[in-house]
């Protein structure tokens, strides 16, 4: 008996994190996008025209984590060559 609740459990959690996390992926894309500058915006629209699926989340972290990449890279070269300069 205690595997079949606890069975019961489990499935009425699965489908209540499916409802719910589903909503709050929709909510956390829609504050990040929301969030974005002219640029990432533009940038955003271009990443997903390329993508023959729906904007999705994992499609965002994607696009999120590669934009932070070449921010941070244009950061390191330009404090690079802040510092070449004032040698």
């Amino acid at each position: 008996m205690r595997d079949c609740s606890s069975s019961a459990n489990n499935f009425g959690y699965e489908a209540l994190h499916d409802i719910v996390g589903d909503s709050l992926k929709s909510y956390i894309m829609y504050l990040a996008i929301m969030s974005f500058d002219d640029d990432a915006t533009r940038e955003w629209e271009q990443h997903i025209s390329q993508t023959s699926s729906e904007p999705m989340y994992e499609s965002l972290k994607e696009y999120i984590s590669h934009r932070m990449m070449r921010m941070s890279a244009k950061v390191q070269t330009k404090t690079q060559v802040q510092q070449t300069c004032s040698l």
